[in-house]
């Protein structure tokens, strides 16, 4: 069984009656524009900033900070194992020997 609502109405209690929202069109607003900081160029649109990732300078193309996480899990995961692969030289061990 639902549970139900009641509000007080023109000095009545009335039942609550809830509506699904309806779907809405939204428009989103284009990005302002920016001065990339590659080649120092203006970038006037969402098309154009997508155009200028992809493009790239030739060699990559660029990504976005926080838009592409894989890449950095990936990269931060190569680095850890570099870092285990690799003993730190200014580290010194030293054995405690538990019977003395």
């Amino acid at each position: 069984m639902p549970k139900r609502t009641y509000v007080w109405r023109d000095g009545k209690i009335v039942e609550l009656v809830r509506e699904e929202p309806k779907a809405r069109l939204q428009i989103i607003e284009d990005i302002k524009p920016y001065r990339n900081m590659y080649d120092f160029t203006m970038i006037n649109s969402r098309r154009e900033h997508r155009e200028f990732l992809k493009r790239g300078d030739g060699k990559q193309s660029f990504v976005e900070v926080g838009s592409d996480t894989s890449r950095i899990r990936e990269s931060n995961q190569r680095k850890e194992s570099q870092i285990q692969a690799q003993p730190d030289p200014h580290v010194r061990f030293s054995w405690i020997d538990p019977e003395r």
